[in-house]
């Protein structure tokens, strides 16, 4: 399976970090913690992009799975 890693522009401002495979928007961050505004934000990027699935991923934690968290835009 070929992905495609790239910046992309959703409208009225929002700028996600990454698109994945054409469903997935990754937005990393590298903070000591997740904050309930990161949250927020990631889950407006699905509802303006038409794409389902956002991933906030923290690259300073410690362990990554603690540094994942999964949205889905029902």
């Amino acid at each position: 399976m070929r992905t495609f890693l790239h910046c992309i522009q959703i409208p009225l401002g929002f700028r996600a970090d990454r698109r994945i495979a054409g469903t997935v928007i990754l937005a990393t961050k590298a903070v000591p913690a997740l904050l309930p505004a990161h949250e927020a934000q990631l889950q407006t990027y699905p509802r303006r992009s038409a794409l389902p699935v956002g991933l906030l991923m923290n690259v300073h934690a410690t362990c990554l799975k603690d540094g994942l968290k999964r949205f889905v835009s029902t």
